[in-house]
């Protein structure tokens, strides 16, 4: 990360991904694959691998240190990025906790094919489901895939009684407005299902460092974020509807 860059400029062997530059460390993108963290000279680690190579076996062996939480609430959540993109991983891991008396739930947003979350929904105690968008041209639009399967897997999951949660991410400009709830608030009301609750997150820039770590423009740095009367609003315009609300989740 070149928040962790100090400028030291102390590369003792040539280094393809960075060096220095009039006084300033600069950056090769390109090269980040060939990176070898075992070799890696950089003093305060800013450039190092995010993320490793783990199995179920090993995964649990780290779940296991918070046991002494579990008897209160605590248990095992999935997330991501998105977890149905690893459904081997993820089956043997939910397999394990749930021998083991572990509650399991899972994050998703919904856009995967069915046999997925189906062969997973048996170990599963909770879902967290996120719902961004319920106009299919403008979730085409902000994330360039249409929401037909989202939504049918959703429905799917109702009819299938699975224990859910419905998430949505609060977004200036995408959502965070009449119009977009109260079609949300409507479709998750058709569905039928009174057990359904709905959690608003409001809209955060904590994600801007990821983007510029990954050398991408931050596409809603224009955007502020949400004052708690806007927030507050539309969480009665969202229980208007016969839905049970909660802000933050």
């Amino acid at each position: 990360s070149e928040l962790n860059c100090i400028t030291c400029g102390q590369f003792e062997t040539p280094c393809p991904i960075c060096w220095a530059e009039r006084g300033e460390t600069r950056w090769s993108r390109e090269q980040l694959e060939a990176f070898d963290e075992r070799t890696a000279i950089c003093p305060t680690g800013a450039i190092h691998w995010i993320g490793e190579r783990r199995t179920a076996g090993d995964i649990m062996r780290e779940v296991r240190r918070d046991a002494p939480f579990y008897a209160e609430g605590g248990g095992l959540t999935l997330t991501g990025g998105e977890v149905t993109m690893q459904p081997d991983l993820a089956e043997a891991l939910l397999r394990l906790a749930q021998a083991e008396g572990i509650s399991t739930a899972m994050e998703t947003c919904g856009h995967t094919q069915w046999p997925v979350l189906e062969r997973l929904l048996p170990y599963l105690d909770h879902i967290l489901y996120d719902l961004k968008q319920v106009d299919t041209e403008t979730h085409r639009k902000f994330t360039g895939l249409g929401n037909e399967l989202i939504l049918d897997n959703l429905r799917r999951l109702v009819a299938a009684k699975a224990p859910l949660t419905i998430r949505v991410p609060l977004i200036p400009g995408l959502n965070a407005s009449a119009e977009p709830m109260r079609a949300i608030a409507g479709f998750v009301r058709d569905l039928g299902d009174s057990r359904l609750s709905i959690h608003l997150l409001p809209y955060h820039t904590l994600g801007q460092s990821k983007y510029k770590a990954l050398g991408r423009t931050y596409p809603w740095a224009e955007h502020d974020r949400l004052m708690t009367d806007e927030v507050n609003t539309l969480a009665r315009l969202v229980e208007s509807y016969g839905l049970m609300v909660k802000v933050g989740g």
